[in-house]
């Protein structure tokens, strides 16, 4: 898979990035997170 080829800090970033948009997101976008994964559907839903 892709994430094979990126360093752990590149994913532990990516993934604390997402949790915090998830707790955070800025005015008008909203994480939309698939609920048996937990891994984001789409990036963002503009709202």
């Amino acid at each position: 898979s892709a994430s094979e080829n990126l360093p752990p800090r590149t994913l532990a970033r990516v993934a604390r990035e997402v949790r915090d948009l998830h707790k955070n997101p800025p005015e008008g976008v909203r994480l939309v997170v698939d609920s048996d994964t937990g891994v984001p559907s789409n990036l963002s839903e503009l709202m």
